[in-house]
């Protein structure tokens, strides 16, 4: 059986995780990337909800929901799913404007308190997206065993 390579331990579910342990890496990391992408697929679509609620009449948020969500850099033992932030033209910002707009009103500036839209929608899902990424992983591991498994009986 080969050693995990992913560490969910923030699931808490030591079955889920010696499941997961049994495939090869290559399983364990697919497993985990499709949690990570319905994850984050499902945090866009809360961010974009509460960025519709900002006084910009929804520029911001149709900026965020047409960003594409992808692949991060790739490094050994790390699995990365990027969502970037919205570039400056879907948003009217003039390319020599040095002032981003999301981040300023997520952050605050000198003239004006942060608002933080987007860490607040995301942590406000925390708890639940941890169970659906504990779910998605479920499923995963059911489904690779399957696969594992029809491949057994027909060898």
């Amino acid at each position: 059986m080969p050693e995990p390579i992913v560490d969910i331990s923030v699931f808490g579910d030591k079955a889920l995780t010696r499941a997961l342990g049994s495939f090869e890496p290559r399983v364990q990391k697919k497993v985990v990337r499709q949690a990570l992408r319905a994850s984050l697929k499902r945090n866009k679509e809360y961010v974009v909800q509460a960025w519709q609620q900002h006084a910009d009449r929804g520029v911001t948020a149709r900026a965020f929901a047409a960003t594409k969500i992808r692949a991060g850099k790739r490094s050994r033992g790390r699995i990365r799913i990027e969502w970037p932030l919205p570039d400056r033209e879907p948003l009217g910002i003039a390319p020599e404007d040095p002032h981003y707009y999301p981040n300023a009103v997520e952050y605050g500036h000198k003239g004006a308190p942060a608002k933080a839209y987007t860490r607040r929608a995301v942590n406000a899902h925390i708890n639940e997206e941890h169970a659906e990424m504990g779910k998605a992983i479920g499923r995963g591991v059911e489904r690779e065993a399957k696969k594992h498994f029809t491949k057994a009986v027909r060898a």
